[in-house]
């Protein structure tokens, strides 16, 4: 399923406000139950039902809508993180821009939402 959702096990975490070893762990069988809080941290990043991460009910969406999901929930907690550093508040509307979905710190498609952050930076 993060395969599907096209970040990195780091990104996935950051974005769901989880630690990457917590998500390792999950995904190579160390902790065999999450709790259903975490479940439903990734169910919001991913928009995968938490009945299919927890039981396998239901259905799963498509890969290209986990993508889709994950993409822009991952484009929104990076614009957040940036209008954090400036004290600023981003709105709804900063959150339909391209998506940076590596898994360093580095502006991507934040610089490319809020372009005048990254002028006179180097970036």
């Amino acid at each position: 399923m993060r395969e599907a959702s096209r970040l990195g096990p780091k990104a996935l975490a950051l974005t769901c406000g989880l630690g990457s070893s917590h998500v390792h762990m999950i995904e190579t069988g160390t902790v065999q139950r999450p709790d259903l809080a975490t479940l439903q941290k990734i169910a919001e990043t991913t928009g995968v039902p938490v009945s299919w991460l927890a039981f396998g009910e239901g259905q799963c969406p498509a890969d290209e809508v986990i993508a889709a999901t994950a993409g822009a929930a991952n484009s929104a907690r990076r614009a957040r993180m940036v209008a954090a550093r400036l004290g600023a508040t981003p709105t709804a509307n900063d959150f339909t821009g391209p998506v940076d979905t590596d898994d360093d710190d580095s502006p991507g498609g934040v610089a490319q939402l809020y372009p005048e952050l990254s002028a006179g930076t180097g970036r």
